[in-house]
């Protein structure tokens, strides 16, 4: 017998089958027609990194007792990742790879597992338990607590530092931040970027490594040995050896811009290369000298005007650096005006501040005669050049002469500073004041033991009969 057919399987339920199934199609006018696709080119190319295999010595890996640093390929080009090198640099890039090489070490079970011992030792010589103690063998983790302190690409004779650019490549790191290798045989690709002369001639990878030993890894040319070369040189504009740091001036430049910023009209930026060594007999971190240029690097004019730094070639941390074991060379950048053509670069170091000569005339400083003056006790003397009115404004010319050795004194204009018309007393007006060739510098810090001169602007038209200054230890007035 065979299988029900259909009609069958109908018939025996009482149910009927239709002639043909209804043939319903939807209504589709309401829906938007479709529009051919748009495609859209790319605005540039992508940037890439050309890391070359080629472009290294080789690719052979050096090593102390605890970690192995290889360099597998290198890359010198004009911008990276949308960022411009400026004038006479370029970007270094380098692939390079870690691992861990550190011996296991034997360690107490115990502590390895987080067992305390809470026989204070007893059990150890008691008659109960068995008085050996368990030791197994264990990893033990390599870390560089801080990039940044501890790698550095040796070029042309001089150290430099991580570029910031690091912590955006593909296989980079910040370079304020660790690696970390925690088992024998871990290891880690990592990408590194510098930024050095234009066309280096020779180029290696330095690792400080103070507790196992420093690697120097060769990538091209012939490359300087680590061990203190000196950072004299017969072409240098200045150079001056302190108890903490041996540094020379190697080249003053004028330029229209500098790291992206153009000067106003009247000015330009002088731009200092120097070259510096830490003095340190054994090495170590301690004994890196570094500042933040914005507050502690500035060039004096003539007259006595400071103008601080407005930018250089800082590390990750904001900070101009010099290592003990080699030279490092670095850069500053200060605005100064157009005609200003002598110049000398003051760096303070700790309590002190050190001096080059940029140019072969020096800058005169402050004014020898004054209309008035007033000594702020064992603190400062303020000295009045002149005031006068001009433009609706009064303009007031003083200077101050820091007397407290090795101490920089932090001025507050503002507080300090009152002209004084009638019996009203009005503050400065800093914003118009900064904008004047002669105003004061940003940040108005006096260095110790570096005379000041600048000038304030008040919004006042009237007729003024003084300045009066609120000191550290007195006031006084200095009247017109």
């Amino acid at each position: 017998m065979g299988f029900p057919t259909l009609s069958m399987l109908s018939v025996a339920i009482g149910l009927s089958l239709p002639q043909a199934w209804p043939q319903r199609l939807p209504d589709v006018s309401p829906y938007p027609r479709p529009v051919p696709v748009i495609t859209v080119g790319r605005a540039g190319e992508i940037p890439r990194l050309a890391l070359d295999p080629e472009g290294v010595l080789s690719q052979e890996a050096q090593a102390n007792e605890a970690v192995r640093v290889g360099v597998m390929a290198a890359s010198v080009q004009p911008e990276l990742f949308g960022a411009v090198a400026p004038e006479g640099q370029s970007f270094l890039v380098l692939a390079t790879r870690w691992e861990n090489i550190h011996p296991r070490q034997l360690v107490d079970r115990a502590s390895l597992e987080g067992r305390a011992d809470r026989t204070m030792g007893v059990s150890t010589f008691s008659g109960g338990g068995s008085g050996k103690t368990e030791y197994v063998e264990a990893d033990v983790a390599y870390q560089v607590p801080r990039l940044l302190d501890h790698i550095y690409v040796l070029t042309d004779g001089a150290a430099v530092s991580l570029h910031t650019a690091t912590k955006f490549l593909p296989g980079g790191a910040d370079p304020e931040g660790p690696l970390n290798l925690p088992l024998l045989g871990s290891s880690r690709s990592l990408s590194l970027a510098f930024l050095v002369p234009a066309e280096p001639e020779d180029i290696a990878l330095q690792f400080f490594d103070y507790n196992y030993g420093n690697i120097l890894v060769p990538v091209r040319g012939d490359p300087p040995e680590t061990g203190g070369e000196s950072t004299a040189s017969s072409d240098a504009l200045h150079r001056i050896e302190t108890d903490v740091l041996d540094i020379a001036a190697t080249g003053l430049s004028y330029r229209d811009r500098y790291q992206g910023e153009a000067a106003p009209e009247g000015w330009r930026f002088a731009v200092v290369t120097l070259q510096g060594q830490s003095k340190s007999e054994g090495g170590g971190m301690s004994n890196i000298v570094q500042f933040d240029p914005l507050d502690y690097a500035f060039i004096q004019v003539d007259g006595g005007f400071l103008r601080y730094a407005t930018g250089g070639s800082v590390d990750a941390s904001g900070n101009i650096r010099f290592t003990p074991e080699v030279p490092q060379r670095q850069e500053l950048g200060f605005l100064v005006a157009a005609d200003e053509g002598k110049l000398s670069l003051g760096l303070r170091l700790r309590n002190e501040v050190v001096t080059l000569n940029l140019t072969d005339d020096e800058p005169e400083g402050l004014p020898r005669r004054e209309r008035a003056k007033h000594q702020d006790g064992d603190v400062l003397e303020i000295d009045l050049y002149g005031a006068r009115q001009e433009g609706g404004v009064w303009i007031v010319d003083l200077g101050l002469r820091p007397l407290v050795e090795g101490q920089g004194l932090e001025i507050q204009p503002r507080a300090q500073f009152l002209l004084q018309v009638g019996d009203t007393e009005t503050p400065p007006d800093m914003e118009e004041s900064r904008r004047r060739r002669g105003g004061p510098p940003e940040p108005f810090t006096i260095p110790p033991g570096v005379p000041v001169r600048f000038e304030l602007v008040f919004p006042v038209s009237g007729t003024a009969d003084g300045l009066r200054f609120r000191g550290f230890r007195s006031e006084g007035v200095l009247e017109f």
